[in-house]
């Protein structure tokens, strides 16, 4: 806090108070920064220590978890619904305990931001909050546990694919291969794109039946 003898303040943080004695010298004081900073800040220190940075290996394991759950919802859920496999809620219920955890560790990501890492807590939490945090937590809803009837909400799970589209992108980003790793997601794009299209024309098939309930399904499947 700068005083003057007209009465005129001006804030300031950690710097010196400067007054006029009657002999003409300049007396100057350090003036301490409020204790509301100190705290703010031993706060925002406190929990940035929480900040997962972007190359750990714990991130790491996490992120290869995460799109394991991914590739399971992409092979297995064309299959359930096109070819009528059943829901095993056990398999489902820990992926989606996975996607659950995906979320509330997204929150804690540190991100680089101009070249630079991002390690305060606050920020992260905003950022991710501000973009992919809804369509995360669609996606790991568990639609199963809202009863009987509603398989069709579990397309909604398609949603996921996304998350694995970002972790090939980080992925790329990152690694020294990432020339390599790039001509291998596009190899496994296109064999999950032929995955679904091959479940997508049996369940046509299924629907198509006649009123005799025969379709081409009928007619050529139990031949294989």
């Amino acid at each position: 806090m700068w005083k003057t003898e007209r009465g005129v303040s001006r804030e300031s943080v950690g710097t010196t108070d400067a007054s006029e004695t009657g002999s003409g010298q300049l007396v100057s004081t350090l003036t301490p920064p409020p204790k509301s900073g100190i705290a703010r800040a031993a706060r925002s220190d406190y929990w940035d220590r929480y900040v997962i940075d972007v190359d750990s290996r714990a991130r790491w394991a996490a992120e290869t978890i995460v799109m394991v759950g991914v590739l399971h919802t992409a092979i297995y859920m064309p299959l359930q619904l096109g070819f009528g496999l059943p829901l095993v809620r056990a398999v489902d219920g820990v992926v989606t305990a996975i996607f659950c955890s995906d979320v509330i560790l997204q929150f804690f990501y540190a991100y680089v931001d101009e070249g630079f890492p991002v390690n305060s807590l606050r920020k992260c939490a905003r950022r991710y909050a501000s973009s992919w945090f809804v369509v995360d937590l669609v996606a790991a809803f568990p639609f199963y546990l809202m009863g009987a009837g509603l398989d069709s909400l579990q397309l909604i799970k398609t949603v996921r694919l996304l998350r694995l589209r970002r972790l090939i992108a980080k992925r790329t980003a990152r690694s020294s291969g990432g020339n390599a790793l790039r001509v291998v997601a596009v190899v496994a794009i296109w064999l999950m794109v032929a995955h679904w299209v091959a479940c997508l024309w049996f369940a046509i098939g299924w629907v198509s039946c006649d009123g005799d309930g025969r379709s081409w399904i009928t007619e050529y499947w139990p031949a294989f």
